[in-house]
């Protein structure tokens, strides 16, 4: 962040990144330090540390997403987080804009770097 204020990018990519969170766990729970891999590895990019949890304690906030049981990994216990109705809820009002943006993606893309 620069002087306070998100970038363009930053706004894009945290909401690509909150989508995608809930997605994943849509999809299981998981815990944020496997959310931060899987979600990099899609993204290529690696997220700022913390990056993840910030977002996992604005969506828990928001009651999209709450707290699961702790699982114990390598004897450390670990929250895993689970999506809530409400945020499948807001995770299905995104597919119409979705569609909308990914049908002109691409184009809008290869136009940009021509100009």
């Amino acid at each position: 962040m620069i002087g306070g204020t998100m970038t363009t990018q930053e706004k894009v990519l945290k909401g690509i990144t909150t989508l995608l969170i809930l997605r994943n766990l849509g999809m299981s729970p998981s815990h944020g330090y496997v959310l931060q891999k899987e979600i990099s590895a899609e993204l290529k990019q690696n997220l700022p540390a913390g990056a993840i949890y910030i977002l996992l304690k604005n969506l828990e906030k928001k009651k999209l997403i709450s707290r699961g049981e702790k699982i114990e990994v390598n004897g450390r216990g670990i929250t895993q987080y689970v999506i809530t109705s409400e945020g499948k809820r807001f995770l299905k009002r995104h597919i119409v804009p979705l569609e909308t943006v990914e049908g002109v993606l691409g184009d809008l893309i290869n136009d940009i770097k021509k100009i």
